[in-house]
């Protein structure tokens, strides 16, 4: 709660500073997303093994109990809220989630987290972006409402990142390229991604379509592991095209890559001092407005790991350990219902098929089936 009551200040404090600056524009924004989710089995969640933003089917392990039993959540962990100030050439913006991967169900006990934190300047002849936002990296935004499982981990890789962006429009060609924080560390104390000293490099072109846009992505980094002290190469190759005609839109995107899951990713291969990682994957999704009322959204995404067999198996102990993915697809369906201009009741089926490796040579394959129901006000 007290967070929330920060945040509150804070936005408070900003728009009596816009009112007697005069020339800064402060917009807030946010997304209010209430449903409930059930699911025919155990869900994983980045990794977790709750219904918070599903991403994979949960393996059937003995050290994770009643896995194989249906459930049922409501959920509001999905709401966000952010704002963008700016004056002149340069725009900021900070956004939060309520996101607690840790938390199954929490109601009142849900906590912010930044999302993103970032200063845009126009320079004039070029656009910097100065902070942590989205990655340079996979800039795809697939058709699904489960804003925050997305297609991760089953075709769509790009997240956030700690990054210096340099963009520049020639004609219909934007071109980008940014250095940044190479992965992420959540624990108190440094480790191979600070010692490591080799940041993220990163690059984009885009040609800008009338109603979409297609193109290529590329991202580099080298990890020192401080067990062995040796080098290991993470890299990824990305390519995407969305486009409008009429009523259907596509958004589509294709990765290849090593180490992804190192550098803060949402990919599946994670490699270790003695052993690279690689994979590819990709997703394709449509949507169909059939009226200002209804629209239909449908996709498939994949991500599979190739050198199964130097993969670590599954280990987990509830809190730390290893996942042990060797393949995830989704299958995703739905319908949203706009009640009013910006109420929207929505409903998203998901199937996942996610392979698991338990021991050497041993593969487990689980599925489950996921249907999301319930009110989204974006304002």
């Amino acid at each position: 709660m007290k967070y929330i009551l920060l945040l509150i200040l804070v936005f408070s404090s900003l728009n009596l500073g816009a009112s007697v600056l005069g020339d800064i524009k402060f917009i807030p924004y946010g997304l209010i997303k209430i449903s409930a989710v059930g699911a025919s089995r155990g869900v994983g969640s980045n990794n977790t093994f709750n219904e918070v933003a599903a991403t994979q089917a949960a393996p059937d392990t003995s050290s994770i109990s009643s896995l194989n039993d249906s459930r049922l959540s409501f959920q509001a962990q999905q709401s966000r809220l952010g704002f963008t100030a700016g004056r002149g050439k340069y725009l900021s913006r900070f956004e939060f989630d309520f996101v607690d991967f840790n938390k199954s169900s929490p109601n009142v006990q849900m906590n912010p987290r930044l999302r993103v934190a970032s200063i845009m300047m126009d320079m004039d002849s070029f656009r910097m972006l100065i902070g942590q936002d989205w990655d340079m990296f996979s800039p795809g935004r697939p058709y699904t409402y489960n804003v925050v499982g997305n297609y991760f981990m089953s075709g769509n890789v790009g997240f956030m990142r700690q990054q210096i962006q340099l963009l520049k429009d020639v004609n219909q060609i934007e071109y980008g390229l940014a250095l940044g924080m190479a992965g992420t560390n959540v624990t108190n104390v440094d480790n191979d991604n600070e010692t490591s000293k080799t940041p993220s490099l990163s690059t984009r072109i885009t040609y800008k379509l009338e109603k979409g846009s297609l193109g290529a992505s590329a991202l580099y980094s080298n990890f020192k592991y401080n067990a062995n002290s040796t080098r290991h190469d993470t890299w990824g190759l990305n390519f995407f095209f969305d486009n409008r005609w009429g009523n259907i839109a596509l958004k589509s995107e294709a990765y290849l890559g090593q180490n992804l899951a190192n550098m803060g990713t949402q990919a599946l291969g994670k490699g270790t001092a003695t052993s690279d990682a690689k994979e590819f994957g990709g997703y394709f999704t449509l949507e169909y407005i059939r009226d200002p009322s209804i629209t239909y959204f449908a996709g498939a995404g994949l991500a599979r790991v190739t050198n199964q067999k130097e993969m670590t198996a599954f280990n987990w102990d509830g809190k730390t350990g290893n996942y042990g993915l060797n393949s995830n697809m989704s299958i995703k369906a739905g319908a949203v219902i706009r009640l009013m201009d910006d109420v929207f009741w929505m409903t998203e089926i998901t199937h996942f098929e996610t392979d698991y490796k338990l021991a050497t040579q041993r593969h487990q394959v689980n599925s489950v089936q996921i249907i999301d129901t319930g009110l989204r006000l974006a304002f």
